[in-house]
């Protein structure tokens, strides 16, 4: 095992799912003298053209990946002569879907007012546009703020992160834009969802977070296993 490749990073950490990303992996004991044919790179299981290995460095090139093969997989190296390497924790890649890419959805087909909308585990999506009245949100991947926007509005009856992550900015990077998160629906015609309620952001098995600056400065929640924030105490949160 110790003569195995071991890869310690890769950089960029992300990049589209559209493809084309030039991707540096870095380790050590890789083989520089093997046939680039021979070396396979497989980023979340989709394949990366490998163009140039030294002992230390990989470089290739992100393939394509489409909705349909979202996955949880994770980087994977292999020389013919040496194995699979050993990957760190931290050798991570992450394809990233924009919300307002239509080849982000299945059959390029963008969410609509009432409908439900789920992000598998593998897929994560940058959040660049205001979401329309979704009926539901369910996160069992990934979904991120845009930073590079002045001001996002996300609109549902019911945000459920199941084994998922709701990320607006982090507590060593504020969000300094303007997020809006505004929950639909009454006491009345809403439907209450067994463990849930109606009206609500409920959260189990990870977590949701933002971390950003009201007028009066630095404002945090976060929201883990079990926690719900539903109709009674929240029907609008404003993060700016």
């Amino acid at each position: 095992a110790s003569r195995s490749p071991f890869v310690s990073s890769v950089a960029p950490s992300s990049g589209t799912a559209l493809g084309g990303t030039v991707v540096d992996i870095y380790g050590d004991r890789f083989d520089a003298d093997a046939a680039l044919s021979d070396v396979s790179v497989l980023l979340n299981e989709i394949p990366c053209d490998v163009m140039d290995v030294t002992a230390t460095q990989i470089t290739c090139i992100s393939g394509e990946r489409s909705p349909e093969a979202v996955t949880d997989g994770k980087l994977e190296v292999y020389f013919p002569t040496r194995g699979n390497a050993i990957v760190g924790d931290s050798a991570v890649f992450k394809y990233i879907d924009k919300w307002s890419d239509l080849t982000t959805w299945r059959n390029q087909e963008p969410p609509l007012a009432g409908d439900l909308v789920w992000i598998p585990r593998g897929q994560v999506v940058l959040l660049d546009v205001d979401t329309p009245v979704l009926l539901m949100l369910v996160i069992e991947g990934e979904l991120y703020f845009d930073e590079t926007k002045d001001h996002i509005s996300l609109d549902a009856n019911y945000i459920y992160v199941f084994g998922g992550v709701l990320e607006i900015g982090t507590e060593e990077k504020p969000y300094q834009s303007k997020a809006t998160i505004t929950l639909h629906g009454d006491r009345f015609t809403s439907i209450e969802v067994p463990n849930i309620g109606s009206k609500v952001l409920a959260v189990t098995a990870r977590s949701a977070s933002h971390h950003g600056h009201d007028s009066h400065g630095e404002m945090k929640t976060s929201m883990h296993d079990g926690e719900h924030i539903h109709q009674s105490n929240m029907g609008r949160l404003d993060i700016q």
